[in-house]
């Protein structure tokens, strides 16, 4: 059951709506009115909740309602939604099988949406998020993680690639706010911080990759020693590539 708002107008919904669908059909739902379901769960037997309306800011002659939360209530008691593997920041590089969210409306876009502000899904909705290259562009970290945790079920997954900030590539563009290390995401595993980072993760795996010849070869030996002491004496004589952090939600 979704209840689309106005604000929502233009946004291509129609491939999420499509393949979640084909996910109830799969599981042996069957699609119902309305009426249907209301039947099956009368009003009466839910609580009530007062309606209340307000204008949209940027066009006062237009109202939005916030109706009675019987039908969402009754509909997730029926019906189990399928599994959703979302893909934030996607632009142009669509993955398959995961939902493309981004605020540029590219090609591999699904939704639009400015995921820095908020993800438009559900709490505990998501099992895989993959984030490619993208959570160095966004200007508050925490505030994307606490997001994350939030749209994500127990033990969902969490990917993330990024340029390590001894890359030239992380400082080429110049869109990347961050400049992150091999231990950044320790930050969302210490209980001490957990009162600002939101904490709620787990990381499971890391790796940092070199590239080839001499310089790579040594970058990648002093790494294997120490990689603590090779980002704070060696990082930037021998440079390293990509970041990839693994991470799984705790809840």
């Amino acid at each position: 059951m979704f209840t689309l708002h106005a604000e929502l107008e233009g946004m291509k919904l129609r491939p999420i709506l499509e393949r979640l669908m084909a996910g109830w059909r799969t599981q042996g739902h069957a699609l119902v009115s309305l009426s249907g379901l209301q039947e099956r769960h009368p009003s009466s037997g839910l609580a009530r909740h007062r309606i209340a309306g307000d204008a949209f800011p940027a066009d006062p002659g237009r109202w939005r309602c916030r109706a009675c939360a019987w039908t969402a209530r009754a509909a997730a008691r029926s019906y189990k939604l399928p599994p959703m593997k979302i893909n934030p920041g996607c632009g142009n590089k669509r993955k398959e099988g995961y939902v493309g969210i981004d605020m540029f409306a590219c090609e591999a876009v699904d939704i639009i949406a400015n995921v820095a502000e908020g993800i438009p899904l559900a709490d505990g909705s998501v099992t895989d998020v993959w984030m490619d290259n993208f959570i160095e562009h966004v200007p508050d970290i925490p505030k994307l993680m606490r997001e994350v945790a939030r749209v994500c079920a127990a033990g969902a997954t969490v990917t993330i690639f990024t340029p390590h900030y001894s890359s030239i590539a992380s400082w080429r563009d110049p869109t990347h706010i961050h400049h992150l290390t091999y231990f950044s995401m320790d930050h969302f595993e210490k209980q001490g911080v957990s009162h600002y980072t939101g904490g709620g993760f787990r990381v499971t795996r890391r790796k940092l990759s070199f590239g080839g010849g001499p310089m790579g070869l040594m970058g990648r030996l002093l790494f294997k020693l120490s990689p603590a002491n090779w980002e704070a004496k060696w990082s930037f004589i021998f440079r390293a590539g990509t970041l990839r952090f693994d991470l799984v939600v705790l809840k």
